[in-house]
């Protein structure tokens, strides 16, 4: 039987700041675009599909030396559409640990449902 081809996708900046991007599958297709509102009161970026349909709504949070964002289900940031929320607990970091907590809900003693790592 033959062994297919995987494909695999690749970031390449689409825009004119390092906030948006897009992730395209091995044939150069859009499969997800980011685009980061620069220019908004709240510091935003959209998570939209291949149809420029939005999924997605990360809302930075940041404070002082920790990094938060609160994800949001499409365009809404109402805290009954909150997926969750993730948290970078400094900004100086040689390998980056980032904090995801599903309840949306924070403090000192809750446990992250997951911990992304990477460098």
């Amino acid at each position: 039987m033959p062994h297919e081809a995987t494909a695999f996708a690749e970031a390449r900046v689409i825009g004119a700041t390092d906030r948006d991007f897009a992730v395209t599958d091995a044939a150069g297709a859009v499969v997800i675009r980011v685009e980061g509102a620069v220019f908004s009161f709240q510091k935003r970026t959209l998570l939209l599909d291949a149809a420029r349909r939005l999924v997605l709504t990360m809302v930075d949070s940041t404070y002082l030396m920790s990094s938060m964002w609160d994800v949001y289900g499409g365009d809404s940031t109402s805290r009954r559409n909150l997926l969750f929320s993730a948290v970078k607990e400094s900004v100086v970091q040689v390998r980056t640990k980032i904090f995801v907590y599903l309840s949306g809900y924070r403090s000192v003693e809750q446990v992250p449902d997951f911990v992304i790592g990477g460098s």
